[in-house]
């Protein structure tokens, strides 16, 4: 299918956010369709504070959502992955990926409590648009970049946990082809 693509070769480069009309809360579901050039090491996916800190979800040939403990499901450069990550209202953390058969892997599970003890400062919710909705960003604002990807699709169920079962039902159709070099 279409996907929109990047590269880089120095930090903070590639990449792109997406603002949602409305504020994301403490419940939600975002799942996408992507393939990094590089797994090993950190190269961060979401970046959930708007650059003020490394409370990012991460590939480290596993997933991470730092400064938590990560999956043992090792991820492939140059590979397409179809993954699921849901917060609960109850602040669990929970991602999942599709497997050959396009059933849902529950792959991690971790709490989002609050690293610095306020509530109000979690791995996965993420912070304010200028519009009034919730901004994810898709690129890091240091080292732990990757060298390039492509991204195939991204959905978010706002203020909503996607079951896992429902997950392969998605249309994933991809809406935008884009392609950026920095």
């Amino acid at each position: 299918g279409t996907y929109w693509q990047w590269t880089a070769n120095r930090g903070r480069g590639g990449g792109f956010w997406i603002d949602s009309n409305t504020a994301v809360s403490a419940s939600y579901s975002i799942a996408f369709k992507i393939s990094f050039e590089q797994t090993a090491g950190w190269r961060a996916i979401i970046d959930f504070s708007d650059g003020t800190d490394d409370r990012h979800l991460y590939f480290n040939n596993g997933l991470h959502f730092y400064p938590r403990t990560g999956s043992t499901f090792q991820f492939s450069p140059n590979t397409v992955y179809d993954i699921l990550i849901s917060r609960q209202s109850d602040a669990k953390l929970l991602a999942y990926v599709l497997n050959s058969s396009g059933v849902a892997e529950k792959i991690l599970e971790v709490d989002d409590i609050a690293v610095t003890g306020n509530p109000a400062h979690s791995l996965m919710i993420p912070g304010p648009s200028p519009t009034g909705g919730s901004r994810f960003r898709f690129f890091d604002d240091g080292g732990e970049y990757t060298s390039g990807g492509k991204v195939y699709d991204i959905r978010v169920w706002g203020n909503q946990v996607l079951p896992p079962e429902q997950f392969g039902l998605f249309d994933s159709s991809p809406t935008t082809t884009t392609t950026t070099t920095i």
